[in-house]
């Protein structure tokens, strides 16, 4: 024990020193980034809204897509992942719902349908999405 608090007395007392000295430091040297592949203006923003572009054609579809949003975001998965079924059951054509059921569950025979549908409803999308 002692000569731990001594070895670590001796290593403070020499930091110390050593940031007293008066000889200059070496500049340290900065990486630079490399530079952006990408032009800012290429980089499409985001529109600005209240509400998250989805296309649906049921308002209880969509109530449950962002409820299982929320469930999702408080790791409730098998909530989402029920308020998700149930909306494309609301709404076939629901291509975000179908979308997030094929990333998230844990079967991939289910991921595997879903993503198919998803592809297929693609074309028929809002830009946002």
């Amino acid at each position: 024990m002692f000569k731990a608090a001594s070895a670590f007395l001796s290593l403070v007392l020499a930091t110390s020193m050593s940031a007293g000295s008066t000889a200059p430091a070496a500049p340290k040297k900065s990486k630079k980034a490399p530079a952006a592949t990408v032009q800012h203006s290429a980089i499409i923003q985001a529109p600005h809204s209240e509400t998250l572009p989805v296309t649906t054609s049921s308002s209880e579809a969509r109530t449950l897509y962002e409820a299982g949003i929320r469930a999702w975001e408080t790791l409730q998965t098998d909530s989402a992942l029920k308020r998700w079924r149930v909306a494309v059951n609301l709404d076939p054509h629901f291509a975000l719902a179908h979308l997030l059921l094929s990333y998230c569950t844990p079967d991939p025979a289910e991921g595997q349908t879903e993503r198919q549908k998803a592809k297929s409803l693609a074309t028929d999308v809002s830009p946002g999405e």
